[in-house]
């Protein structure tokens, strides 16, 4: 299982963030019609079975280094977000054992 979210090449969202299990089928849609960049940790794993033509991988290392150039771009353009307002994405329900 992986998180994950597909974008146009003008950083549209196309499917909203979510946790999935992996599969050759997920993205057969998109795939089909258009050529598709996977990458981040969750896209080593996807790679063995996602053979399509239209499918490229980057190796790339996302880490917290990388958040603060976003948060510095952010800052200078002053988009702040109110953080009373603000909230967290929980992406899977919260399970007590």
């Amino acid at each position: 299982e992986v998180f994950t979210a597909l974008f146009d090449n003008n950083i549209n969202m196309i499917i909203k963030p979510k946790a999935i299990v992996l599969s050759e089928l997920f993205f057969k849609d998109e795939i089909n019609e258009n050529k598709v960049i996977f990458f981040g940790n969750g896209s080593s794993k996807f790679q063995p079975m996602m053979t399509h033509a239209n499918a490229s991988f980057l190796d790339v290392v996302f880490d917290a280094k990388n958040l603060a150039e976003l948060a510095l771009i952010e800052y200078r353009n002053s988009c702040f977000s109110n953080i009373i307002y603000s909230e967290p994405n929980y992406f899977k329900d919260f399970f007590l054992t």
